[in-house]
């Protein structure tokens, strides 16, 4: 359990491999722990795996509630129904790998919604909690109820040592997890899409701010003074809660240089996952029917001055540059950005504050604060 340890400024548990280990799947120490019979190692390893997870799936369904809490404030409440079924219906059946783009029926109650598709196992709940959406496979109550009777069933099999029961127990808690992650980062793409037809793709930008800065403040306030070190590790950890690489295992690839980290996201398991099409499920590029998310056309700050950016793309400029030159007068990460659908994307981060290059913060229209001089 070296690996994972306490961090007092995360005041979790955090993987702090070394640098280019962090790109590792961590399903490959869970598994190694059930294969040496470490039991109670394999038990935390299999509660950081849920954690990396569920953190994103809670930052996505945070983004959803304020891009649906900023179209109804100025459409009205009533317009919720459509809403819910333009914004996820044409594409559910296919994210889920159904062939032939069935549309899903959408009941709507109250501000909670659900989505059936013939073929998908179960239907899709979308429940309106506190400040973010929760998105189910079932009700929240049927799903937190099948979720602890597997838990109950891969304790048993790590107890036991049955590596076969485990891992086919496990490839269906992981299958659960990408659906729904996937499910979230489409929906945020899909909202981001009717917001920029709405008000025009120029508006984007700050709407982005509106529906971004209230959560991801929340976490720069909480991590202000962390080291280069800690923001790769969290860096790492949210790819991997992302499902990156080509295999969606989790897996990404580090360079440890001189003056910085990079990571190579080849692919990216949100935006590059959503351009290129999903390698594992075989389901195409999200700018091709049914799904028809929006490219940014023009050339703006929030796209590091780039045409062409895919619309849920162009949020890495302002959460890993933009919003952090503000808060916190440096980046808290480079970003550069692939417009060839197959190439990486790579993201940097720097050692020291000296060593960020001008580049990372005039391609976002900014420029160097005197005192990072």
């Amino acid at each position: 359990m070296d690996a994972l340890r306490y961090s007092p400024t995360i005041k979790r548990l955090i993987r702090q491999d070394p640098p280019e280990q962090l790109g590792r799947p961590t399903r490959l120490f869970l598994e190694q722990a059930v294969r040496e019979g470490r039991v109670d190692d394999a038990r935390q390893w299999l509660d950081y795996l849920a954690l990396e997870v569920g953190g994103i799936h809670y930052l996505l369904g945070a983004w959803c509630w304020y891009m649906v809490r900023y179209y109804l404030d100025r459409i009205g409440e009533a317009s919720w129904p459509d809403l819910a079924h333009e914004s996820m219906a044409p594409w559910l059946g296919t994210t889920g790998g159904l062939p032939g783009a069935p549309v899903a029926t959408v009941i709507c109650e109250g501000s909670n919604a659900q989505h059936r598709v013939e073929g998908l196992p179960w239907p899709v709940y979308l429940t309106a909690g506190d400040k973010r959406f929760l998105v189910t496979l079932g009700t929240p109550a049927e799903q937190e109820a099948r979720r602890a009777a597997a838990r109950v069933e891969l304790d048993a099999a790590i107890a036991a040592g049955d590596f076969g029961t485990f891992t086919r127990l496990l490839d269906a808690w992981r299958g659960e997890d990408r659906f729904i992650h996937d499910v979230l980062s489409d929906w945020v793409w899909a909202l981001m899409t009717i917001l920029g037809h709405h008000w025009g793709e120029a508006a984007l930008g700050d709407i982005q701010r509106a529906t971004e800065e209230p959560w991801v403040t929340v976490r720069y306030a909480a991590i202000r003074n962390i080291t280069p070190e800690e923001s790769l590790q969290l860096s790492s950890e949210a790819h991997r809660g992302h499902f990156a690489g080509p295999a969606r295992d989790g897996s990404l690839t580090i360079i440890d240089e001189p003056d910085r980290y990079v990571l190579r996201l080849d692919q990216c398991g949100s935006g590059g996952r959503m351009v290129q099409g999903d390698p594992v499920v075989g389901n195409g590029s999200r700018l091709d029917p049914p799904y028809n998310f929006m490219r940014i056309e023009g050339a703006y700050t929030w796209t590091w001055g780039l045409r062409g950016v895919g619309a849920y793309c162009s949020h890495c400029a302002i959460v890993n540059q933009i919003l952090p030159i503000e808060w916190l007068g440096t980046p808290m990460r480079g970003t550069a950005f692939s417009d060839t659908a197959t190439d990486p994307c790579r993201w940097f981060i720097y050692k020291r504050r000296e060593t960020v290059p001008d580049e990372a913060f005039t391609q976002v229209g900014l420029q160097r604060p005197t005192s990072t001089q």
